[in-house]
């Protein structure tokens, strides 16, 4: 599998020699270390990313089946509260990832009430 640059995106050659190195054609260049960190950032920053829209998208749809009940349409009101019910769940399995990933959750702006992750993708 080939390794991706994190500064351009593009395909990346190991360098022979020690320590391990790679380089794309752009001419980027990253110890394995460097490598290692850089994806990691991307690897949370993308999970943060993924867990605030999940998030979003539990609270739309609970918007919406409160609406739908509101005018009497009770069928689509359960449809968009399960789907709530079912963003919600992978938002708390995301969550713990994501707490699990970046250690502990007193660093990452963890509302220890509600065990929520505040301000999601701001640093």
């Amino acid at each position: 599998m080939a390794l991706t640059c994190p500064d351009c995106g593009g395909v990346l050659s190991e360098v022979k020699g020690m320590p391990l190195r790679f380089r794309c054609q752009v001419g980027h260049a990253h110890t394995s270390r460097t490598l290692l960190q850089r994806q990691e950032a991307q690897v949370d920053e993308a999970m943060r990313v993924a867990l605030r829209i999940i998030e979003e998208r539990a609270e739309l749809v609970s918007r919406m089946s409160r609406d739908a009940s509101q005018v009497g349409r009770t069928a689509t009101a359960e449809m968009y509260s399960r789907r709530a019910s079912e963003y919600h769940g992978y938002a708390d399995q995301l969550r713990q990832a994501v707490l699990h990933s970046m250690g502990q959750p007193s660093a990452l702006g963890v509302d220890t009430g509600t065990g929520k992750l505040e301000a999601l993708g701001q640093k």
